[in-house]
């Protein structure tokens, strides 16, 4: 069984992150604003996510693409925040090939883009218990075969999306 963190809690872990070291001041209280930012940074981060990787997808497949985000967060081999993980840049390639296509990454189908924001909300509460991928950090759309999917194990098929680990 694969233990679900919510973003409260992978905070906790995360501190020594430098987002978060900038949100504490000098007697160690930690200012309320600078927290509700990376929150909000966070939410947005993994809803631009899966409106760009997943709005096609069902809510189980979107659901998916958002768990591999934060199962990334969760690893020590990925960023340490939302934003990182989805921004996060290769040698030659991007983490999540929207971010680096060179098209306009503002969201333009309001339904789709406000399901997102719902589903990264969800994603993040600490009181989810969503897995839809067993503990997946991969995934590709079946139209490509990444280098990496030889070396990892499929631990999971939804819509065109395949998921592994």
């Amino acid at each position: 069984m694969v233990q679900r963190y919510g973003l409260k809690q992978l905070m906790k872990w995360r501190l020594h992150n430098e987002e978060c070291n900038h949100a504490i001041n000098h007697s160690n209280s930690v200012h309320l604003g600078s927290i509700h930012m990376i929150i909000k940074s966070a939410l947005m981060c993994l809803a631009l996510n899966i409106y760009h990787e997943a709005r096609d997808q069902s809510t189980a497949g979107q659901l998916a693409v958002a768990q591999v985000t934060v199962n990334r967060v969760a690893s020590k081999h990925y960023p340490n925040t939302v934003c990182d993980v989805v921004y996060q840049k290769g040698k030659s390639i991007c983490a999540f090939s929207w971010t680096c296509d060179g098209a306009s990454d503002t969201p333009h189908e309001k339904k789709a883009w406000d399901k997102s924001q719902y589903l990264a909300s969800m994603m993040l509460d600490d009181n989810n218990n969503i897995d839809v991928v067993n503990g997946a950090t991969h995934y590709h759309t079946t139209s490509v075969n990444p280098y990496w999917a030889d070396s990892l194990r499929i631990v999971k098929r939804l819509g065109d999306h395949i998921f592994y680990k």
